[in-house]
């Protein structure tokens, strides 16, 4: 499987190769590039925040402003330097121009929070994601990856897996003091102002610290044993792997250990002489003398694992489902917090549902009648979790679907008749349903809140019904 380094080496020999090597001090490898300035270094770095990788589609635009900036603001503190402005390059296809207002009200707070400047940026449409080029200048020199010797300590600024059990938490919907750690991370500037006279290595924990330690390991030639009792840990080995802590993680002789945490750092293990030329270098030992065995793809966070990638879950947890009658209603009695095709098991409840009830009741007018609880119950539900069409959603599927089950009672004699319209009825809205062609894909995107999460169901219910009507007629 390809990684984000195997990509990143495609470009290294373009880096190498200069024209400007007596202003470039340092290029690509570490957190940032330093650049002679008129005798000041400046240091750059550039981040990318692409939706439903880096951050959920759900999130706020204040939230998604702020945590793109502080990001990509982290790489600097790894390099033991403060920011001084950035620019922002923004991709997206919202079309809400309070979107916008709000996406801005975002930055103006980080920008006032770090005491830095905007100079510029760009505006373009397509699928959302945020560029933002950082720069800065060093407390006093730039601290590397690439400076760490053998039988030094190694340290940490603060605990790990807080960000990780954020997101969790914050995806189904729990109240908890993580949360803002995903949404709002802190680079840590004034803890990299502290290290920055006698650190010899530093990164920022952007991708876990296995594979963050691990890139000093290989860049500075050195091993690295950690003591997993003295890493201070959310729950449990895995919080060593998870990305988006932001605290830093660094080298110093072993002679200032009674200092740094007297100071408050966590002092988790010492490097060693490199003995070992391949994935791993580094080795965790538990209290019993025994070693956790991490698989190179458990080491960390890389955007083209596809097992990292920020998955859509439902957010309507069953707690609150069997709370609020209003989510139970739009989950259909909890069918829609199924993990797996919950859009499809609520068209199949919605069937059997539909089969029972045409023997008593007029079925014209109870799918109208639900086609407006429909549309009440996802504004309700789309304003409560700020999304536009939470999964954990499946009425809209009831409608969609009784509506494409009309021809089963109206124009079919028998019941084999009528069980043959209704299959194709099954298989044909839940084509349409997932694949979106036109005008489902339109309606889909040109309405909002209650009445846009339904109206996609009903025309692709409209687009069943027609098709199965002259089928209907021609077979029977």
């Amino acid at each position: 499987m390809i990684s984000e380094s195997d990509i990143l080496k495609c470009f290294q020999h373009l880096v190498d190769s200069s024209y400007h090597k007596d202003s470039i001090l340092l290029g690509s490898g570490d957190d940032a590039a330093v650049i002679d300035t008129q005798g000041r270094q400046l240091v750059h770095s550039v981040d990318i925040s692409k939706i439903g990788v880096h951050f959920h589609e759900s999130m706020r635009p204040e939230d998604i402003a702020y945590r793109s900036i502080t990001t990509a603001l982290s790489d600097l503190a790894g390099m033991g330097c403060f920011p001084s402005f950035i620019s922002i390059a923004l991709t997206s296809d919202i079309e809400e121009i309070s979107w916008y207002e709000r996406f801005s009200n975002g930055i103006k707070e980080t920008l006032d929070e770090f005491s830095i400047d905007l100079v510029g940026g760009d505006v373009t449409k397509g699928e959302l994601n945020v560029s933002v080029n950082v720069f800065g200048y060093p407390f006093q020199n730039p601290i590397t990856r690439s400076g760490a010797k053998p039988n030094e300590s190694i340290y940490i600024t603060g605990q790990l897996g807080k960000a990780k059990q954020g997101l969790d938490d914050w995806l189904n919907k729990k109240s908890s003091i993580y949360c803002q750690s995903y949404l709002r991370p802190k680079p840590q500037f004034q803890k990299a102002k502290e290290i920055s006279d006698f650190a010899t290595s530093c990164i920022d924990i952007s991708d876990g610290l296995m594979k963050d330690l691990g890139n000093i390991c290989a860049q500075s030639n050195v091993g690295a044993e950690l003591y997993f009792k003295d890493i201070p840990i959310t729950n449990d080995h895995l919080d060593l792997t998870y990305g988006d802590d932001y605290e830093l993680c660094f080298t110093a002789p072993s002679s200032l250990d009674d200092r740094l945490r007297d100071q408050g750092f966590f002092l988790i293990g010492k490097t060693t002489e490199s003995y070992l030329q391949k994935y791993p270098y580094m080795q965790v030992f538990m209290k019993n003398g025994s070693t956790i065995d991490f698989k190179r793809g458990e080491r960390g966070w890389d955007p083209f694992s596809k097992s990292k990638e920020l998955v859509k879950l439902p957010i309507m947890n069953s707690k609150k489902t069997l709370k609020n009658p209003i989510f139970f209603i739009a989950s259909l009695g909890g069918i829609g917090l199924i993990r797996f095709a919950p859009g499809t098991f609520g068209s199949i409840f919605a069937w059997f549902l539909f089969i029972f009830l045409s023997h008593y009741l007029n079925m014209i007018i109870l799918t109208s009648l639900a086609f407006l609880l429909a549309i009440w119950v996802g504004e309700y539900i789309s304003k409560d979790l700020e999304e536009k069409d939470d999964k954990s959603i499946v009425i809209d599927e009831l409608v969609g679907m009784w509506i494409a089950l009309m021809p089963a009672i109206y124009f079919a004699d028998t019941q084999s008749e009528r069980t043959i319209i209704a299959i194709l009825a099954l298989l044909l809205f839940r084509f349409f349903d997932i694949l979106k062609p036109f005008p489902i894909n339109y309606f889909d995107q040109r309405f909002k809140n209650g009445f846009g999460i339904v109206i996609d169901d009903v025309v692709a219910g409209i687009i069943t019904l027609l098709i199965l009507i002259p089928l209907s007629l021609l077979l029977f």
